[in-house]
């Protein structure tokens, strides 16, 4: 089983009127965020975790090898859980 099917199904949504809560295309609750005044750019951030994952991995198989392919090959694995 692959990390990335271990991951909730998204896109993901933010929801700051309800409970703040980021939700999976399902209506699943993957996390609420913390009140507070960043709740505002933190809730937006983590809904789009999934879309940026997405392109993260797109983006890896055409680019060419070099530093930037590897700082991107280190952010999937971090998203994914794969780095100790």
């Amino acid at each position: 089983m692959s990390s990335k099917s271990r991951i909730t199904p998204g896109p993901y949504c933010y929801r700051p009127s309800q409970s703040r809560h980021i939700v999976s295309v399902d209506n699943v609750s993957i996390c609420t965020v913390h009140r507070g005044k960043r709740a505002q750019y933190n809730g937006p951030l983590l809904a789009a975790s999934w879309e940026m994952l997405e392109a993260l991995e797109q983006a890896a198989e055409v680019m060419p090898l070099g530093e930037e392919y590897e700082t991107v090959i280190a952010a999937i694995a971090l998203a994914k859980g794969e780095t100790g």
